[in-house]
Order: C-alpha cells, then sequence, then structure tokens
C-alpha cells in the first residue's frame, strides 16, 4: 500500500508544524494522533492509490478522476466509508 496523507492533509500537517514551534506539544500530538488514526483506517481498508484517489477528492472538492489502468476505481462502498470517516474525525464538512 502507498499512503501520501500529506497530500490532503498538509493544513492539518502545517497546523502541527506551527504548535511544535510554539512549544505547544500537547496541541502538535493531538494533530498528529487525528492523522495517525486516519492512516489506521486505511490499512484497515487496505487502500491503495484508488482510495487515496477519493480521499484527495472529498477533501479538495475537486473532481480528481479514477485512477489510470491497471488500477480499478475505488468501490463505493470505501468511497462511502472514508467520507464518513472523514466527517466522523471533523476533516470533512
Amino acid at each position: 500500500m502507498s499512503l501520501s496523507t500529506y497530500n490532503y492533509f498538509g493544513t492539518l500537517f502545517n497546523k502541527m508544524l506551527s504548535a511544535l514551534k510554539k512549544g505547544d506539544n500537547k496541541l502538535a500530538r493531538q494533530h498528529q494522533f487525528k492523522v495517525q488514526d486516519f492512516i489506521r483506517y486505511l490499512y484497515k481498508l487496505e487502500a491503495g492509490v484508488s482510495e487515496n484517489k477519493t480521499v484527495m477528492s472529498l477533501v479538495s472538492g475537486l473532481p480528481l478522476g479514477p485512477p489510470r489502468l491497471p488500477l480499478l476505481k475505488c468501490s463505493q462502498e470505501n468511497a462511502v466509508k472514508l467520507e464518513a470517516k472523514l466527517k466522523e474525525m471533523g476533516l470533512l464538512a
């Protein structure tokens, strides 16, 4: 599985780095744990490029389209689960 959560959680990572620069380690850890929770969820779904592309579309609001062949589009079931998880975590309006 390949993950690049910075692609869609850049703002969250920047908040974490900002908190670290200010010496607010507690807040920085909260942001880090939020990202780690989502990464664990991706592993649970056995997510790959297709699911990551779906997350990027959900977070950015931009229709990024399906991945190139031979990869298949993210299943509707996983897309619904990912959207629900993002909303549950407060990472999607």
